[in-house]
């Protein structure tokens, strides 16, 4: 009786998850100052484990890889880290955090703590990426570091880091011509 309970507890976690997904909707964990609310936890938990699960064995696979690498003068970009790796970052590090999914580290949640929540493998819509790059641009363009990162570090902060500085670039070459 209880196996049934939480097959269909969590078959409805997941067709929430669905749902929000439909509806692009990457707030729908309700992630607020890098942490999960108690609520999420309890209505999200098959799949907040299960994505944290998932990260803990990218960790695992790519542990000879760095966390995050540089792509540009004061520009990081990368995974979500632990604390351990979150101090390797230059100090004063602006955090912008892509990822809707997993809660993020103490060390990082500072006042240049920014999150921006987007859904894993599923485009940004064009507003989502104005706001993130104007962000980006904002402390980056006042001589900060930035640390851009999503859960994984394969897609949603290295596309934000592209758009950045070829936004970047073309505002340079405009400005010698």
């Amino acid at each position: 009786m209880l196996g049934n309970w939480l097959a269909a507890y969590g078959a409805a976690c997941l067709l929430l998850v669905a749902a929000a997904y439909h509806a692009r909707r990457g707030d729908f964990l309700r992630k607020q100052a890098g942490r999960h609310p108690l609520r999420a936890w309890l209505l999200f938990w098959p799949y907040l484990a299960g994505y944290r699960l998932t990260w803990m064995l990218v960790r695992w696979r790519e542990r000879r890889k760095p966390a995050f690498t540089q792509q540009a003068p004061g520009l990081w970009v990368g995974r979500r880290l632990s604390r351990i790796e979150a101090a390797l970052l230059p100090p004063g590090c602006a955090v912008i955090d892509l990822s809707a999914e997993l809660p993020e580290s103490a060390a990082l949640r500072g006042a240049g703590y920014r999150h921006f929540p987007l859904l894993d493998l599923q485009a940004p819509r064009p507003g989502q990426l104005r706001q993130v790059l104007a962000a980006v641009a904002d402390v980056h363009g006042a001589g900060k570091p930035v640390y851009i990162h999503c859960a994984m570090g394969y897609s949603r902060s290295r596309l934000v880091a592209r758009l950045y500085l070829r936004k970047l670039q073309t505002c340079r070459s405009r400005s010698i011509s």
